[in-house]
């Protein structure tokens, strides 16, 4: 699994990928279904799978704590098992908080989901 620190900075093979976007804080039960199921989409329509993730979590940037129930890369260990092709650990920060819900739609993995 290739592990990348930033959205924008992905290889190009990756392009066009199904992408797992969310916090998978704690890997529960429901993020290993979501994770599984879009695995095997991704390998239905024969395409990379990939999972973003952010570092630190939004609730705790705004909240200015350290709540998290595993850290980083314990995190990306836990999550190596649902065979991604790539990974993404996107930096939560003020500038990233601040990209509006349409243009982080539209630009930011717009290029990697292809749609």
């Amino acid at each position: 699994m290739k592990i990348y620190n930033n959205v924008n900075f992905i290889d190009k093979k990756f392009l066009n990928s199904v992408l797992a976007i969310g916090n998978f804080d704690g890997v529960h039960l429901g993020h290993q279904e979501l994770l599984k199921k879009a695995y095997i989409f991704s390998r239905k329509v024969k395409k990379k799978f990939g999972i973003l993730t952010f570092d630190p979590l939004p609730k705790d940037f705004f909240n200015k704590t350290d709540n998290k129930i595993l850290n980083i890369e314990d995190k990306i260990d836990t999550l190596k098992k649902f065979s991604a092709d790539f990974f993404i650990k996107q930096k939560f920060n003020r500038n990233f908080s601040k990209i509006s819900h349409d243009n982080c739609q539209n630009n930011s993995f717009k290029k990697i989901i292809g749609s």
